[in-house]
């Protein structure tokens, strides 16, 4: 396992290789990223290629410049833990971090970790007209976002560490994969 923080380079749709008769149920996508920070895991590397596999649409790489993503070794391939992936932003002391709730669409799993009031730089503003589904949240609620207008900014968030926390409890121990979180 191995979780980074990385900038989309690019995402490529890919052949799927079928067997005889084999329907396909997920698109394949071919990801390279620049590795920014390493969260989890071992990676020497600047740059990563990997694969990454969706039921529809693109991978979540492909809509967000900067992420968390969890990539897995597997038959000798780079393979992305299939939709786990966190946006982060710059913060003003230059680290990275989430927008909203780290348990965003994940209640059976929260166990524990909190949002954070984060001050980004460039703020983190989404259109409300838009909706806040079509921004990936439930909603723009308070404490998290402020609401002025026709723009919510992003006020709350967590770091790469807690993010791969709440991963770890949640989604990753749900599918075998025990990891343990660096303190």
């Amino acid at each position: 396992m191995i979780a980074f923080v990385g900038r989309r380079l690019s995402v490529q749709p890919a052949k799927v290789e079928l067997k005889r008769n084999e329907i396909p149920f997920d698109g394949k996508y071919l990801v390279r990223a620049e590795v920014l920070e390493l969260v989890f895991g071992h990676y020497a590397g600047k740059e990563m290629e990997f694969e990454s596999y969706v039921h529809t649409g693109e991978p979540a790489f492909g809509k967000h410049e900067f992420g968390l993503v969890y990539v897995s070794k597997h038959d000798g391939s780079l393979i992305h833990e299939k939709y786990l992936f966190q946006p982060v932003h710059r913060t003003s002391d230059g680290r990275w971090a989430s927008c909203g709730d780290p348990y965003e669409g994940m209640d059976v799993h929260r166990h524990g970790v909190k949002a954070v009031p984060i001050a980004f730089n460039p703020p983190v503003e989404f259109d409300v007209r838009k909706g806040a589904e079509a921004n990936g949240f439930r909603s723009f609620q308070s404490p998290f976002f402020r609401i002025e207008g026709n723009t919510a900014t992003c006020l709350m968030g967590n770091y790469p560490r807690e993010l791969f926390q709440v991963m770890a409890e949640g989604f990753l121990e749900a599918r075998g994969i025990v990891v343990q979180v660096p303190k």
